[in-house]
């Protein structure tokens, strides 16, 4: 009898939905517009699939503490970073070139700092 592929979350404490969804949102904003909810789908099903046929994934998640949820997350922005650039090639531009490394993102500048205004001194 064949064994089923393995799991990321009946491996690991890691829930690829939530990652998803948190990575889809961050960007969300981070871009000022919705970006479509079935990417958060595709997100999970790359993860399930790279993580069922990639030994080094299997380990690169199953790391101590909080190591593998990071590398997820990572993971997942560098494919909803290749998403955006693939069907929404005029917004890719507007993320950091970090981003496509699976970087975090950025705090978004202050309409006051994108002006150049100071905080007035009290």
């Amino acid at each position: 009898m064949k064994l089923p592929p393995p799991q990321i979350e009946t491996d690991t404490p890691i829930v690829p939905r939530a990652v998803a969804e948190a990575v889809w949102d961050e960007a969300s904003v981070w871009l000022g517009e919705p970006l479509p909810r079935r990417w958060r789908r595709e997100l999970i099903e790359q993860a399930n699939t790279v993580y069922a046929s990639n030994a080094r994934f299997r380990r690169t998640l199953r790391r101590n503490g909080d190591a593998g949820r990071d590398w997820l997350w990572a993971f997942m922005r560098h494919w909803l970073s290749a998403l955006i650039r693939r069907h929404r090639p005029q917004v890719h531009p507007l993320l950091p070139q970090a981003y496509n490394l699976g970087h975090p993102l950025p705090s978004k500048p202050t309409a006051r700092e994108k002006t150049g205004q100071r905080r007035p001194v009290i």
